[in-house]
C-alpha cells in the first residue's frame, strides 16, 4: 500500500495585497498534481486555503481530518494575527488522534505540530514544522535570535522523536535553513542526524539534484517581495520530508509553475526601500513538496 505525503508552506496571508485569492485554487492544484495527497503538512496556513484543500478532497469522496495550531492559541491579537497570516495546519484522510504541540515557536505561525494518524496499515507519527525565520532586512541580533530559535525547535523536534520512539513517523516543514549547506549549525539538531533511522528523503532519493523549495531565481512572486540584486537571491532546501520506518518510493517538487496572468507586487529592499514590479505569481512563495512512500 501506498501513501502520498505532503508539505506546503503555502503563504495564506489574507492581506489582499498578497493576492490569496487568485493563489488558493493553484495551490489546490499544485497539491494535487501527482494525486490526491493522503496527508497534508501546511505552513501559514489560513481559512481560504484549508477549506479550498477540504473541497478538493470532497470530491475525492474521502473523509477529512484536520487539526491546526489555531486551536491552541488563547489570547485574541494571537489568535488575529495567526487567521490573518497562518499558522500550522495538519489535514488527513484518516483520523487525527492525540495533536498537540511539541513546541509553540517563537512566532504564533512557527512551532513543530505532533499527531497519530490511524492508518489502515497502522498508527503513524506525523510531524508539522515551521522553524523561525522571517530575518530578511532584519538587525544581526534578530537574525541571531532566529537562529537560536531553530536550534532549539530541531532540539525539542529530534528529543520528542526519541522519546516516543515510533515505528513509523513522517515529518515535514519548513526548516528556515538551506540543508544543502554543510557549515550550517542547525544540521547537528536535525532529526536524519540527531535520531537513528531517520532519512532525509530528498537526499535519500534524489542526493545529485539541488531540490531547492526557496527559489528566487525562478520564483519572481518571491523575488518580488525581497528586492535584491541577481547575485543575493536565494536558491535554497529549506523545506524536507523526513521518515522513519515507511520505505520512501520517489519525492518530487510541487507549486513551480507560475500563474499566467501578471499582477503588481509591492516589495522592499533590505534597506526597507519600496518598490513595485509587474510579474507572475505562483502558488507560493515556497515550493512544496509530494513524496510516495511503501507502507506494507
Amino acid at each position: 500500500m501506498r501513501v502520498r505525503f505532503a508539505t506546503f508552506n503555502v503563504f495564506g496571508d489574507t492581506d489582499p495585497s498578497k493576492y490569496l485569492d487568485r493563489r488558493s485554487e493553484a495551490i489546490v492544484a499544485a497539491l494535487f498534481e501527482r494525486g490526491a495527497p493522503d496527508i497534508i503538512c501546511l505552513q501559514e496556513a489560513t481559512e481560504p486555503v484549508i477549506v479550498a484543500i477540504r473541497r478538493a478532497l470532497d470530491k475525492h469522496g474521502d473523509a477529512i481530518w484536520v487539526w491546526d495550531k489555531l486551536e491552541t492559541l488563547s489570547a485574541p491579537e494571537d489568535r488575529e494575527v495567526a487567521a490573518q497570516s497562518g499558522r500550522l495546519a495538519l489535514v488527513s484522510r484518516w483520523p487525527i488522534v492525540d495533536p498537540g504541540m511539541v513546541r509553540l515557536g517563537g512566532y504564533v505561525d512557527d512551532g513543530v505540530m505532533s499527531a497519530l494518524v490511524e492508518t489502515p496499515w497502522g498508527a503513524v507519527r506525523v510531524y508539522n514544522v515551521h522553524c523561525a525565520g522571517g530575518t530578511f532586512g532584519r538587525p544581526p541580533s534578530v537574525v541571531e535570535g532566529k537562529a537560536r530559535r531553530r536550534l532549539e525547535e530541531l532540539t525539542a523536534l529530534s528529543a520528542s522523536m526519541r522519546e516516543r520512539r515510533d515505528a513509523k513517523a513522517l515529518v515535514g516543514g519548513d526548516f528556515n535553513f538551506d540543508a544543502n549547506d554543510p557549515k550550517r549549525p542547525e544540521l547537528t539538531r536535525s532529526p536524519e542526524r540527531a535520531v537513528a533511522k531517520v532519512i532525509d528523503v530528498w537526499s535519500q532519493l534524489r542526493p545529485d539534484e539541488v531540490g531547492a523549495t526557496e527559489d528566487e531565481h525562478v520564483n519572481t512572486f518571491r523575488a518580488a517581495m525581497k528586492l535584491k540584486p541577481p547575485e543575493q537571491r536565494r536558491r535554497c532546501r529549506y523545506d524536507r520530508i523526513l521518515s522513519v520506518g515507511l520505505r520512501p518510493q520517489s519525492i518530487g517538487i510541487i507549486g513551480a509553475k507560475a500563474i499566467q496572468k501578471t499582477v503588481l507586487i509591492r516589495g522592499k529592499t533590505a534597506a526597507n526601500e519600496p518598490g513595485n514590479t509587474e510579474t507572475h505569481l505562483f502558488p507560493s512563495d515556497h515550493f512544496g513538496l509530494v513524496a510516495e512512500f511503501d507502507a506494507g
